[in-house]
């Protein structure tokens, strides 16, 4: 249905111009595709006890004069209770065309209904982001991975889940594509003429098994600065298998119907715990591994979809234009550090970065009384390096650990190196290394330059 809104009402109009259409009366022609959906085996009604909230769409300046383009709506039920948040652009999130649907009729195992929230932001173009979840007999949500439809048009293809009928088990996600068939007029169509849906293929089968559902392979990286635990079992009590470092990147093989909410430095953090699989190597991840591969569960509040970090970090470093022609080098992880690295007290940012020929470069962000950058591997590097593309190991050096290094003319052990050599910070530092071979060091800010202690 949203596919038909966003098509009258993007840059494409011109290729329809023989048709007139009342935008007013948009919702009796979406009205008309939604008959035509269920014989997909989708059933979705306009929800009669979810909303969405309202926002005003004025925009807010900040005391420092800066204005605020974000907000956060929220699925509310009937007791105006919030269900779910969502962050939208001020700008192009278009609150009348967002709606909510649901499905009460479903043959899968221990699920009494299914949400799906559409999102719709237009700006030169209209897109869409599709939210589902299954919501089991005992009201916990599961949520299935969001669909975002880009550049939405009649013709163009486009991802929905389908929930057959018959099925107590299976969610397919396919491809469709919509067109108008001149060869089919219909005067009761606003348009004129049938609007066809075809299928193109199928792109995945997910399993729900009544507590699980399997089968996604969602890329994540983990958000939590301190380190996530992994657990044998999706709940607290389950046995500590290891820790997850700050942005180790991880696949979502299975979400479980078990949610939790965490206050974590007075923030409510709610989330699901999934089973995850990862490698378990340069860095140990997980102690009792038998290979370099594990898997386990944990909170999904501390995790973020890779593409979405990519896309905020992006964000973040193109605002200097010292990142003029790099781009987020992601096959290492993590990337992308926070700490204090200069010694102010204050959050920096630190990324590991390429260059149009795959060199590799890394990029401080002193956010410190004014923003500066400092970027190493260029000419002015103050090691020598151009290159640090042969980086495997990108890591925060947490505060008070003491640093030296371990190699002059010959291996030296901690015992040996003098005091005057051992370096201790109350600050953070960088720890870069190859992954499978010697060479490497701490680089540490100190008397205005960057420092550099060998490691092998």
């Amino acid at each position: 249905m949203i596919l038909v809104y966003s098509y009258f009402r993007t840059r494409h109009k011109e290729k329809i111009k023989h048709y007139t259409i009342n935008m007013k009366n948009l919702l009796f022609l979406g009205m008309i595709i939604c008959f035509q959906i269920s014989s997909f085996g989708q059933d979705f009604k306009k929800s009669k006890t979810l909303t969405l909230s309202k926002i005003n769409r004025e925009t807010i300046e900040t005391p420092d004069g800066e204005e605020l383009y974000l907000r956060t709506i929220y699925l509310k039920d009937s007791n105006y209770r919030n269900l779910k948040e969502f962050t939208v652009n001020l700008d192009s999130y278009d609150d009348e065309y967002s709606y909510v649907e649901e499905i009460t009729e479903t043959q899968l195992k221990n699920i009494h209904k299914i949400v799906k929230v559409t999102i719709e932001h237009c700006a030169c173009d209209c897109n869409s982001d599709n939210y589902y979840w299954l919501v089991t007999n005992e009201n916990e949500w599961v949520e299935l991975p969001t669909l975002e439809q880009g550049d939405i048009d009649i013709g163009n293809t486009y991802q929905e889940y389908i929930f057959p009928k018959e099925s107590i088990a299976t969610i397919e996600l396919v491809e469709f594509r919509e067109r108008i068939n001149e060869n089919k007029p219909n005067k009761n169509n606003l348009v004129g003429f049938d609007i066809e849906r075809t299928y193109e293929k199928k792109l995945k089968d997910l399993t729900w098994n009544g507590s699980e559902l399997q089968g996604l392979q969602e890329k994540y990286v983990v958000t939590a600065q301190n380190g996530l635990l992994v657990r044998n079992e999706p709940n607290v009590r389950g046995n500590k298998n290891g820790k997850l470092y700050f942005g180790a990147q991880v696949t979502v093989v299975a979400q479980t119907k078990f949610s939790q909410t965490i206050t974590d430095n007075g923030k409510e953090i709610e989330g699901n715990w999934v089973k995850v699989e990862f490698e378990n190597f340069p860095i140990q991840i997980s102690n009792n591994a038998t290979s370099n591969k594990d898997s386990g569960y944990v909170f999904d509040g501390y995790l973020e979809r890779k593409q979405d970090q990519i896309d905020r970090i992006t964000n973040e470093i193109l605002q200097f234009e010292e990142f003029e022609n790099l781009r987020i080098n992601d096959s290492i992880a993590p990337n992308y550090l926070k700490g204090d690295f200069f010694n102010d007290g204050i959050e920096d940012v630190v990324v590991f970065l390429e260059d149009n020929e795959g060199e590799g470069k890394i990029g401080f962000i002193d956010y410190g009384e004014t923003s500066k950058v400092h970027l190493l591997g260029n000419k002015n590097d103050p090691f020598n390096i151009t290159n640090y593309n042969w980086v495997g190991i990108f890591q925060k050096v947490n505060k008070g650990d003491v640093l030296w290094s371990n190699y002059e003319d010959d291996f030296v052990n901690y015992d040996d190196v003098p005091e005057n050599k051992k370096v201790r910070l109350e600050y953070n530092a960088l720890f870069i290394h190859a992954s499978e071979s010697c060479g490497g060091g701490f680089i540490y800010w100190k008397n205005e330059t960057f420092n550099w202690l060998q490691q092998e």
